[in-house]
């Protein structure tokens, strides 16, 4: 047997309350490492943040500045995600740029 990401379970039996608590712990991890990163920043420019998706085995980066990364964090429901990784199931997509999503949480 091979090991299935939690997006292809997620797509092949739906979305149950645990597994929605899962999704949402895993991308208030990813948030806490951001904000560990945006706190220990240096200049201005773009750095790799983590994709906030909710998938555990996620290793995608997203290069912001500060003042973008400031802007999604405005919302505390709001996280940044690599393209192709928003789960519409647990969040909508509220700003869609070339190299990145800003989604709201919906539950």
């Amino acid at each position: 047997m091979h090991d299935v990401s939690i997006t292809e379970r997620v797509r092949t039996f739906g979305m149950d309350e645990v597994t929605r608590r899962r999704l949402t712990r895993n991308e208030e991890l990813f948030r806490r490492i951001n904000e560990e990163i945006d706190h220990n920043r240096a200049g201005e420019g773009p750095v790799g943040y983590v994709c906030e998706c909710a998938d555990p085995a996620c290793t995608e980066t997203i290069p912001l500045t500060a003042g973008e990364y400031a802007a999604v964090r405005e919302g505390e429901r709001r996280f940044v995600v690599a393209p192709g990784h928003v789960f519409r199931d647990i969040e909508d997509v509220v700003e869609r740029t070339d190299d990145h999503a800003v989604v709201e949480k919906n539950a």
